[in-house]
């Protein structure tokens, strides 16, 4: 199992940059509570002191010293959906029913 960390960065004029990093390995409670209690001001971290790609490189605008600064945020994982992930996971049954698909996508059958 692996585990899906999302950060951002922010500039002043609210300009955003997005990253995922897939790492391995299933992260525990414990380690989400650690994680949880480092922000500054509870929520903001400098990416490279714990491994990670600082984004501020990616602004076209950078550096801009009016704008930029050195804090991401990591994103909360608020949950999008009532479907958790075992059971997103017992979903996948491997039977596909394609005509469905495409007739409530609004596609001609195959």
């Amino acid at each position: 199992m692996n585990t899906g960390i999302e950060y951002w960065y922010r500039d002043a004029a609210n300009y955003k940059q997005f990253e995922t990093v897939i790492l391995p390995g299933e992260i525990t409670p414990e380690e989400i509570g650690h994680i949880a209690c480092c922000p500054d001001s509870g929520e903001y971290f400098i990416p490279a002191q714990v491994g990670l790609e600082e984004l501020q490189r990616r602004m076209r605008s950078f550096p801009d010293p009016e704008a930029d600064h050195v804090w991401h945020e990591l994103d909360e994982d608020a949950p999008t959906t009532e479907l958790d992930v075992h059971g997103l996971a017992n979903q996948f049954t491997g039977q596909w029913d394609i005509n469905a698909a495409m007739k409530r996508m609004g596609m001609p059958p195959p």
